[in-house]
């Protein structure tokens, strides 16, 4: 996922007349969020799916419980929303 970053997001920034650049990529890895933040790729993460998955995994990361998100973008969450109940199947 790093490397669709690198091509996706870094000309973005290099060209981009926004003061700000969310990256939505995915990104699923302690490690690869930090490495776009700190190369100035974006200037925040943002996730989704992850948090319907596991709505703790901030806290997760901040205690070093994981260094990663479960969510395997399956998509199976947004068919439950569409039923009236948005969970995680996998979980």
């Amino acid at each position: 996922m790093f490397v669709a970053a690198q091509r996706c997001i870094y000309p973005l920034r290099q060209s981009s007349l926004s003061p700000s650049i969310d990256n939505t990529l995915r990104m699923r890895t302690i490690e690869d969020m930090q490495k776009v933040l700190n190369d100035g790729a974006a200037d925040a993460i943002s996730m989704c799916r992850p948090f319907i998955m596991n709505p703790s995994l901030v806290e997760d990361f901040r205690q070093g419980l994981t260094n990663r998100s479960a969510c395997t973008s399956c998509n199976k969450c947004m068919e439950t929303m569409r039923e009236g109940r948005l969970r995680c199947i996998l979980v």
